[in-house]
């Protein structure tokens, strides 16, 4: 390796054989770190924008420097992914609430499960289980 280059590889090879035979040869090194509880807590849920540089007003981009005595860590964030992430949250959480929808109605009118959630393949065997509302399991004790 030439001097001063820089070794750039994925979160797959971000690996402490890797970072210390980078670090053993000298050289720099970018990678994506997993973030793991302490981030998400800290980084994520603590986040500040004016604790941060602005680094694309049209998308809301914001990003951090943590320095650290071996290395630096830089962490961003998106208002456009943040508001992405939530609404497609929404629409799966929409999506659960009609299919629950669906499959208590077959139950209270004692008809089978409709075909989509239902799997048609002989080799598996699938067992389905639903939880009642809490008014019908209270109206059922109180008998």
């Amino acid at each position: 390796m030439t001097k001063n280059s820089m070794v750039v590889f994925d979160q797959g090879g971000n690996r402490k054989k890797n970072l210390v035979q980078v670090e053993n040869a000298k050289l720099k090194y970018l990678t994506r770190r997993q973030i793991n509880k302490s981030d998400e807590k800290n980084r994520i849920n603590g986040f500040d924008k004016s604790k941060a540089e602005l680094i694309d007003e049209k998308k809301g981009v914001y990003g951090i420097k943590y320095e650290w005595p071996s290395r630096n860590d830089y962490f961003y964030f998106s208002e456009d992914l943040q508001k992405n992430q939530i609404e497609s949250k929404l629409r799966k959480v929409d999506r659960l609430f009609k299919e629950a929808e669906t499959i208590q109605k077959s139950i209270e009118n004692n008809r089978g499960l409709p075909k989509k959630f239902q799997i048609n393949n002989p080799l598996i065997n699938c067992t389905y289980s639903y939880q009642t509302r809490l008014s019908e399991l209270s109206k059922k004790e109180a008998k």
